[in-house]
C-alpha cells in the first residue's frame, strides 16, 4: 500500500507459512498507516521484514501473535527512513533476523 489517504485496517486474520522473496511478507506500507488487531502471523518469512516493511509510515499492532517469523534483515518489522509505531499485547516468540 502506498500513499493511502485512509490507510489499511487488518483485523482477526490468520496468516500461515507465507513467504516473500523481497520486502514485507504480508505488508509493505509506504507513506501510509496500518492498524493491525487480533491477527495471527505464523512462520512468515521475507528478505526484509518478515511481517511488515514500512517506509515513512505509521503502524499499530494490538493483541496479535507474530510467532516463528524470520527475515534476513529486520526480524518481524523493517522500518526505512521514518516510522512511528505502537505495539501492544503482541507476541514475537521465535521471531528472528538472520544478520
Amino acid at each position: 500500500m502506498q500513499k493511502s489517504l485512509l490507510g489499511v485496517v487488518s483485523k482477526n486474520n490468520v496468516f500461515k507459512q507465507c513467504s516473500s522473496s523481497q520486502e514485507g511478507g504480508i505488508f509493505y506500507i509506504v507513506d501510509s498507516i496500518l492498524w493491525e488487531e487480533w491477527s495471527v502471523f505464523d512462520k512468515i518469512s521475507a528478505l526484509y521484514g518478515s511481517v511488515m516493511k514500512c517506509r515513512d509510515c505509521k503502524f499499530t499492532f494490538t493483541d496479535s501473535k507474530l510467532d516463528g517469523s524470520e527475515a534476513e534483515s529486520g526480524g518481524a518489522f523493517m522500518i526505512e527512513n521514518n516510522g512511528d509505531g505502537f505495539v501492544q499485547r503482541t507476541s514475537f516468540k521465535f521471531t528472528k533476523a538472520n544478520n
